[in-house]
C-alpha cells in the first residue's frame, strides 16, 4: 500500500486498475483526482457496506454506472481508489487489473 494525498492506497494502482500478470503491459497513468472525487460522489450517494466482498460486480462495471451518471469518462483505476478512499475492503479479481468490493448499490 501507498500513502498517497493522505490515504492508504494499493502499490501499482494506475487508470487501467490493479497490477495483473497478463502478458500487456500495464498502463503506468495514474489515476486522475477529479475522476476519484466523481466516483466518491457516486459512492457516497448509491452504494452501501455489506459484511462480504460482492463477487457479483467488479470496478469495471461500477465505473460504467458512474460515467452513465456523471456523464464523465471514468478510468477503472480510479472508481478502485474511490472505493478504498471511502473505506470499502477489496480484493482484486482473479488476475484481472479489476477489484471487486463489499459494497452494494442502492437508491439509483
Amino acid at each position: 500500500m501507498l500513502y498517497i494525498g493522505g490515504i492508504m492506497r494499493p502499490e501499482g494502482l494506475t487508470a487501467i486498475g490493479l497490477p495483473n500478470k497478463k502478458k500487456h503491459a500495464h498502463n503506468t497513468t495514474p489515476v486522475t483526482e477529479e475522476q476519484v472525487r466523481i466516483c466518491k460522489e457516486w459512492i457516497q450517494k448509491f452504494c452501501k457496506e455489506r459484511k462480504t466482498i460482492n463477487t457479483m460486480i467488479s470496478s469495471y462495471r461500477l465505473k460504467h454506472e458512474v460515467e452513465e451518471w456523471s456523464n464523465n469518462s471514468i478510468e477503472n483505476g480510479a472508481f478502485i481508489a474511490a472505493a478504498i478512499d471511502s473505506g470499502y475492503q477489496y480484493k482484486q479479481d482473479g488476475d484481472s487489473p479489476n477489484a471487486l468490493f463489499n459494497l452494494s448499490i442502492i437508491n439509483k
